[in-house]
């Protein structure tokens, strides 16, 4: 059975080269020495690069853990390493996890900052599962933020200047009134396939700081603008005030023309 197990796990062209070895023990040995690569220098160098280049970028944090711990499980395979001392391997081991556990921390994104700073400040060094545990919370807790908070445009504002002369608007008007939608239910994330947000307010895309400052920005350009339309509402009642009738001209008119001659000199330009 064993026999049938390796034969079908290899390429036809290689098995036929083991089908007439006698035993499971002499197949395992022959294919070992044949392929494979351990203390291969250029495989070596392969995994290693690739464990340096690798950043979590769009992928979770689950997702990249377990990356970067199936390419440390293949360096240990190629390393093959053998210590004698009891002492010294678990020194050993104490380096290699410490030095994962900064090759686990440096590859998160910058939204993780402030608990890799955390991590890295304890006087004793955690494990490199404490470490992914602290890290995957604090991937769950941003994303309960991220459901928490309103979407981008569920705002409306509103303001209802009156522009009638003589009219003085009371102190509640002109201000805006922000409607937040409460049903964020029917939105859905084209990026990281989940509910209750879109693309544009994606956290694992844009960073929670990057969504922030642009949910902020917008807001002040909203503001803004409701600013300015009550200052020219308020520009133009007050301009309205000092203009006057054909009936109150002709009347200054009349007044002036009884001044004696020489006072004042009107003019009929209009």
């Amino acid at each position: 059975m064993i026999m049938s197990w390796l034969w079908n796990s290899m390429q036809p062209s290689i098995s036929k080269i083991f089908m007439f070895l006698p035993t499971n023990h002499d197949i395992w040995e022959s294919a070992r020495k044949t392929y494979s690569k351990m203390k291969d220098a250029a495989v070596l160098y392969e995994i290693k690069t690739k464990i340096t280049n690798t950043k979590q970028g769009t992928l979770s944090v689950t997702e990249y853990y377990n990356l970067m711990n199936g390419l440390w499980l293949e360096l240990d395979n190629y390393q093959n390493l053998t210590m004698k001392c009891n002492d010294d391997t678990q020194t050993l081991l104490k380096l290699l996890e410490e030095e994962r556990i900064f090759q686990f921390l440096a590859g998160l994104n910058i939204e993780f900052d402030q608990v890799r700073v955390q991590q890295l400040g304890k006087e004793e060094t955690p494990s490199l599962e404490e470490v992914y545990s602290a890290i995957k919370a604090e991937e769950n807790r941003r994303t309960v933020m991220l459901e928490t908070q309103p979407a981008i445009g569920s705002a409306m504002i509103s303001t209802k200047p009156n522009h009638s002369r003589g009219h003085t608007p009371r102190q509640t008007e002109g201000k805006p009134e922000v409607y937040k939608s409460s049903n964020r239910d029917g939105l859905w994330c084209n990026y990281c396939k989940k509910a209750r947000h879109t693309k544009d307010t994606c956290f694992k895309l844009h960073g929670k700081e990057q969504v922030f400052n642009k949910i902020k920005h917008q807001r002040t350009q909203a503001l803004c603008a409701v600013q300015e339309d009550r200052q020219k509402s308020t520009n133009e009642g007050q301009f309205s005030k000092l203009r006057f009738n054909q009936e109150e001209i002709d009347k200054l008119k009349g007044f002036l023309n009884t001044l004696p001659l020489g006072c004042v000199f009107v003019s009929d330009n209009r």
